[in-house]
């Protein structure tokens, strides 16, 4: 999850920082509000994926987990 959150970060076109850093914003309002709400549009959709796969993974330990105990 990590990982895709520095990407995300990281995707952020490096444009969009030094216009920020031109009008005189610090890097944590540079952060708050250029670069934070760019890299949460594109971290969604592998966040969720994410999320979705971890969910599934540990119902399908859980199923295989049970039927080897009950044998």
């Amino acid at each position: 999850l990590g990982e895709i959150w520095r990407g995300s970060i990281q995707a952020v076109p490096r444009g969009q920082t030094g216009a920020a850093h031109a009008l005189g914003l610090n890097y944590v309002s540079r952060m708050r509000d250029v670069v934070l709400p760019q890299a949460m549009r594109i971290s969604v959709a592998p966040t969720v994926g994410f999320m979705v796969q971890i969910i599934k993974g540990t119902s399908l330990a859980a199923i295989i987990g049970f039927v080897e105990l009950s044998r």
